[in-house]
């Protein structure tokens, strides 16, 4: 649906395309078609001859298509499909596919109109049959508001629909087309419409004759819609395009401006844009106008200029296509005329040129699409992540429930139906005086920012933190209602970072944002699990403009520095150096810790938190943690006048006002919330009335992330009242509503009756509820099975899906990587549970399968699970990340002197102290040392239980001593002195912690040394004797300390530290030898190949190019997974061990890839071209041609280095492709995939902004052939 499509009425008709496109195999042909499809307005298309395979239907594809209904047959004949543009409101009700590629038929409704789209393509051939079978399916599914189209191979009328004069028989398809359209009431729409005129769809150039052979065929009650019906040129096929109108009754839609980030790889629009802000500030920054105002019209004015550059460029093109299509129509009725030569080249003349224009911009969009899928089709990228979504996925809401429960279709009145609600659900509800709200606040014991602070908060915006706000945002983000992008701020970030300055500079002494500062359109979300007709199931997501996130970006990094100060560890969300985790760990420390009758267990569900928050709160919250007038002052102009409009369906509301709520999408806003939630947490705290479960020093009561509220309660008969009032009067105050019916009250025993449980306002369990995506059980023992076992059941389901998919190794790999191992981190992270070596055989056996696309295993998984550095394709070995997430948590351990400083989290208190009571031991010399627990104290605390028995499992894997110099010498089950004796607390106090202080430079210290260290009294010698014996007994010398172990020294590291987990597990993979493999190609090329040397050919398998594919060519020639001759006769004896090629020697992978004499000149012409372009002297090497590097190419510069590893790959694809074949590849088809492969290798280069690189490692190559051709 098009605006410019609007009828007089003021509604917007859908165009109905049928045309057959003659085979869309080719990337370029399907390019024209869909371009010429979206050039003729098409909304729902029926499409024959589509000549695609079963397994591609994707191909069809476009981003302004969403649903896609096929029947297929061979990739060479037939196939029809029916396209729906992404902005009809079709609902899909059912589909009809024809194994023979004959018709698709779709049944749903538009704007709750019933409709069926039936797409033919008859046989050319006379098959009344045909014709017979498409009604009396009709007819069977008792079908009305049908709508036929497509390519039907006969004529209605042998006179009007034939551009020969000569008298044609009625075939018997034409008699029983008629006689059946006649029967069911249908009409041909054009011949309807159009009732004498001559005008044809078929061109057969072997007849030199004209012929109308496609239709629309509709119900005749669809007659008072149809507005129009149109031949349009032969161009691109051989069949003409067919469109007709129909009038649903929907409302135009209104478009948005989205600037082109395309453009700036374009360096004739960079010089037009560029030249035009220079006239623009030349003319305008004349200290005439303020800062705002000429931010405002920079804006305005730059994106009049960009869509006048595009407008015209457009224009140009298709202005030259329509004088052609009029050229064509001329001389096409000439040819009716008059059969002549010259007419037949002048039409053929026109064709070609038009098909020249049309594809320069679909080949340059080809391109642009193949560098995408030639660098990261395979990756871990979005283009991946695509793949794996439902393939008919889209965000089209169908239908909404009205205020009164009704079901609404009308695209207009669902867009209405969510102003109604987000314009209720924006407007202030509080009644709360100021008196009361600083009553509330008073109350409570707030911390307040240290002046330092506080004036770091309100000092001046500076150009650095403009500048680093605008290069910290991710490029390929929605933009705005203005339609700049981040792409745009970057690209010319010297001008409008000053700009944007002084406009925050001007705004804060007029005390006022500009306007567009307040827009933003709101987009949604579907909550998942929840009913698609309620309005409260989309989470409104406002896409905001640039500048807006800009100024909230720098006020942001400011607060993330001392946002922790203000916010204890209770809240986690969005806090910096906080984690989820820490939430459930100590949830499951006090539920399975807890022997209380009465206590329980309380997940409070969130109404809309973020959108609810008032205003006069939220500001007198900030004034009370003691923010700065300048910080506050900022704020408050950020929210002075919001407003938001709401797309649904690709339509757009009018702005309405918004009067609460912290904007989802604004980086600001979590941190804002933050702060809001502070005082309930603070509140429930203080409370004497509210009693949480105590655990050891640790009174848990209230754990937060964001908006998700747990609240654990030692009696809950006592405690639920005032909690429950608390959280009322908070709401009042704030606008924090509770969702009632969705919040969860677990009791933790069963010491509470029925009636007093029957009595709360929760939804109340006794099995488990669901906190932070953790299933989380009464029954400790449930843990297992409520989250490993239902995600190992989820991920097989999931890969039943994934085997559909055409996806290399690696793509299939980088699935694992992207989908699957985040979901098991999550789990192994939040859910300390020992896990035996059977569960991750299972996963392995499972992700193996998927692998290998449940074929053999062509290499081990060892080899596949090292790192790209080393060859391998970086296969996540699950047991270590299970690992590296439970030693995470135990560098906590470590750190609870820093806690019980209220420096961290409460848990590793909690644990601290159950370590000391069950096991007369401290975490740190748990960690440190070997204790001997008896194994059925383990069963005694269930966090610390598992938690040691997964300690062991490590240490056993990892070989690692019972002893570390990090020991503490008190409070360690190792050391039996240190348990009892008081004076080696005293040496803890003067500094003597652990094993590691008794030595000094390196040596372990005498008694008077530590003495003059320590301040250690001589009656302590004793003591000194007793240590130093157990140092000799533990250590193999006692006058050195023992090597480091890596693992240790990551226990002591900051718990809070980047990218803990992947360095523990990069600690545990232990790499598996490849020397076999080496060693085999040393005997295939028989040559000397070093460690080294293999090394750096292992490692330049990730280097030799972007493009996953050719990588994957590179590893498995490397690790030797391609079947040789010699290989099959082995397994095959009845085989031939000999080269198919030259018929004489064994085919060993080393003959086959490099020195079979029917290649020495293909290997020969690529040295010799790499000699003369970069004038070299290279020597034919059968290893630089396999590992992408010899001794000799390795002295080179890196860029010649990157050019020879690039031709080899190239080379090695092209003897895969001949691998059966009995000629061996040519030179000049090496060439030509050379010059394809750069093409797209340098629009990904300049798309970069990095084509000096390009042409440093490709000029002298690319001149070379230029210098040839010419």
């Amino acid at each position: 649906m098009r605006g410019n499509n609007a009828t007089g009425f003021g509604t917007c008709p859908l165009t109905f395309t049928s045309w057959n496109c003659k085979g869309l195999g080719r990337a370029l042909k399907r390019g024209k078609v869909m371009s010429h499809l979206k050039h003729l307005s098409s909304d729902i298309i029926f499409l024959q001859e589509t000549h695609i395979h079963a397994n591609e239907q994707r191909r069809l594809r476009a981003n302004w298509v969403s649903q896609v209904y096929q029947s297929t047959f061979t990739s060479k004949a037939r196939g029809v499909a029916i396209l729906i543009r992404k902005t009809t409101p079709f609902i899909f009700g059912s589909v009809v596919t024809d194994p023979g590629g004959r018709f698709v038929l779709v049944s749903g409704s538009i704007n709750s109109f019933p409709l069926v789209l039936l797409n033919i393509y008859a046989p050319n051939f006379d098959c009344p049959d045909f014709f017979s079978k498409i009604f009396d399916l009709i007819s069977e599914y008792n079908m009305s508001n049908i709508i036929i189209g497509g390519d039907f191979n006969c004529y209605f009328d042998p006179v009007l629909d034939r551009s020969s004069t000569k008298i044609a028989p009625t075939t018997r398809s034409t008699a029983v087309l008629n006689n059946l359209v006649k029967l069911h009431n249908m009409v041909d729409v054009w011949r309807l419409q159009h009732p004498n005129d001559r005008q044809y769809s078929f061109f057969s150039p072997v007849h030199r004759s004209f012929t109308r052979i496609d239709y629309f065929v509709t119900d005749s009650r669809l007659l008072p819609s149809i507005i129009s019906s149109a031949y349009h040129q032969i161009l691109i096929s051989d069949h003409a395009p067919l469109t007709m109108k129909i009038d649903f009754n929907l409302q135009p839609r209104i478009f948005n401006w989205k600037f082109n980030s395309t453009l700036l790889s374009d360096k004739t629009f960079s010089t037009y844009v560029s030249t035009e802000i220079s006239d623009f500030l030349k003319h305008n920054d004349n200290g005439e106008v303020s800062d705002s105002t000429l931010w405002e019209s920079f804006k305005a004015v730059l994106r009049g200029k960009i869509i006048s550059f595009q407008t015209f460029s457009k224009r140009t093109r298709l202005n030259r296509l329509s004088q052609i299509e009029s050229e064509l129509s001329t001389l096409e009725e000439a040819l009716r005329q008059s059969d002549t030569v010259g007419i037949s080249n002048a039409i053929l003349k026109l064709k070609l040129e038009y098909n020249h224009i049309l594809g320069t911009q679909v080949g340059s969009d080809i391109i642009k699409l193949k560098q995408r899928h030639f660098e990261l089709g395979d990756k871990p990228h979005k283009l991946l992540a695509r793949q794996l979504k439902d393939v008919q996925a889209h965000r089209t809401i169908h239908k909404i429930a009205s205020s009164t429960g009704e079901l609404i279709t009308d695209p207009k009145l669902i867009n209405d139906r969510f102003v109604e609600f987000f314009s209720t659900l924006y407007s202030s509800k509080s009644n709360a005086t100021d008196s009361e709200l600083f009553s509330f606040l008073n109350s409570l014991s707030i911390p307040t920012l240290t002046e330092s602070a506080a004036q770091a908060l309100d000092a001046d915006f500076s150009i650095t933190e403009v500048r680093a706000a605008i290069l910290s945002f991710p490029s390929g983000k929605a933009c705005g209602p203005d339609g700049f992008n981040i792409e745009f701020y970057k690209a010319h970030i010297d001008i409008i970072a000053p700009l944007l300055l002084r406009m925050v500079n001007c705004s804060i002494a007029r005390g006022s944002f500009p306007d567009s500062i307040y827009d933003a359109h709101v987009c949604l979300l579907p909550k998942k699990d929840r009913d698609p007709t309620n309005v409260t199931s989309y989470r409104p997501l406002s896409l905001l403009n640039c500048d807006q996130k800009i100024i909230a970006k720098v006020l942001s990094s400011r607060l993330n520095k001392y946002l922790g100060t203000l916010i204890q560890h209770d809240q986690t969300g969005f806090i910096p150096d906080r984690f989820a985790f820490s939430n459930t760990r100590r949830l499951l420390n006090v539920l399975y810790g807890t022997n209380s009758p009465n206590s329980a267990v309380i997940s409070l569900d969130a109404q809309q938190a973020f959108d609810q928050i008032e205003w006069k709160y939220l500001f007198a919250t900030l004034e009370k943690f003691g923010f700065g007038n300048n910080f506050t002052t900022l704020v408050r102009m950020l929210y002075a006048r919001p407003r938001s409009s709401v797309l649904t369906n690709f339509d757009r509301s009018h702005p309405f006002l918004l009067h609460r709520g912290t904007r989802q999408g604004c980086c600001l806003s979590p941190l804002l919330f933050a702060l809001a939630m502070e005082p309930l947490a603070i509140a429930v705290r203080s409370s004497s009335d509210i009693v949480g479960i105590s655990c050891g020093p640790v009174n848990s009561t209230i754990t937060l992330y964001a908006d998700d509220v747990a609240l654990t309660l030692s009696d809950a008969r006592v405690s639920l009242p005032p909690l429950l009032h608390l959280i009322n009067k908070f709401g009042q105050l704030s606008g924090f509503t509770i969702n009632w019916d969705k919040s969860i009250f677990m009791p933790l025993a069963d010491g509470l009756d029925s009636s007093f449980i029957s009595s709360l306002p929760f939804k109340t369990t006794s099995s488990h509820f669901k906190y932070l995506g953790i299933n989380i059980p009464r029954n400790r023992k449930l843990l297992f099975k409520l989250n490993f076992q239902v995600l190992v059941d989820s991920i097989k389901a999931k890969i039943d899906k994934w085997t559909l998919l055409p996806l290399s190794l690696i793509g299939r790999v980088n699935i694992i990587k992207m989908v699957v191992l985040p979901k098991f981190i999550h789990l192994f992270q939040n859910i300390p549970i020992f896990l035996t070596s059977s569960f991750f055989k299972t996963i392995d056996s499972i992700i193996l399968s998927f692998i290998w696309a449940n074929k053999p295993h062509r290499i081990s998984k060892a080899h596949l699970q090292k790192p790209s550095s080393e060859g391998g394709l970086g296969l996540p070995v699950f047991r270590h990340y299970y690992w590296a997430c439970n030693a995470r948590t135990w560098v906590f351990w470590n750190s609870v002197s820093a806690v019980q400083k209220g420096c961290g989290p409460s848990w590793p208190l909690i644990e601290a102290h159950n370590a000391k009571s069950i096991f007369g031991t401290s975490l740190v010399a748990i960690l440190f040392s070997k204790p001997n627990i008896p194994t059925k104290l383990l069963s005694n605390d269930f966090v610390l239980g598992h938690s040691l028995r997964i300690l062991k499992q490590v240490r056993g894997a990892m070989c690692l001593p019972d002893l570390s110099i990090f020991a503490p010498i008190t409070e360690n089950l190792s050391f039996s002195p240190g348990l009892m004796d008081p004076v080696f607390k005293l040496w803890s106090a003067l500094g003597l912690h652990t094993i590691k202080d008794l030595y000094i430079d390196n040596c372990f210290a005498s008694f008077a040394q530590l003495q003059s260290k320590f301040m250690l009294p001589s009656a302590h010698l004793f003591r000194y004797l007793q240590i130093r014996n157990f140092v000799k007994q533990s250590f193999a010398h006692l006058d050195k300390p023992p090597a480091h172990s890596d693992f240790y020294d990551y226990l002591i590291k900051n718990p809070t530290s980047k990218h803990l987990i992947s360095q523990f597990t990069t600690l545990f993979t232990l790499t598996a030898p490849t020397n076999h493999i080496k060693d085999a190609w040393v005997k295939d090329l028989e040559v000397d190949i070093s460690d080294a040397l293999w090394a750096n050919g292992l490692k330049n398998i990730k280097e030799c190019s972007v493009n996953a594919r050719l990588q994957l060519i590179q590893f498995k020639v490397l690790h030797r997974l391609h079947f040789s001759k010699t290989k099959l006769c082995s397994i095959f004896p009845s085989l031939s061990s000999l080269c198919d090629r030259c018929k004489a020697l064994d085919g060993t992978l080393g003959h086959l890839f490099w020195s079979c004499p029917t290649l020495r000149s293909f290997w020969a012409e690529i040295f010799n071209i790499y000699n003369r372009v970069y004038d070299l002297k290279l020597e034919p090497d059968g290893v630089l041609a396999v590992l992408g590097c010899s001794l000799t190419s390795l002295a080179l510069r890196r860029p010649l280095q990157k050019a020879l590893m690039f031709g080899m790959i190239v080379a090695k694809r092209l003897i895969l492709r001949a691998w059966k074949s009995p000629s061996p590849p040519l030179f000049r088809v090496w060439l030509r995939e050379m010059i394809a492969c750069l093409y797209i290798e340098e629009v990904r280069y300049r798309l970069a902004d990095t084509h000096v690189k390009f042409v440093e490692i490709w000029g002298p190559f690319l001149n070379h052939i230029d210098g040839n051709s010419t």
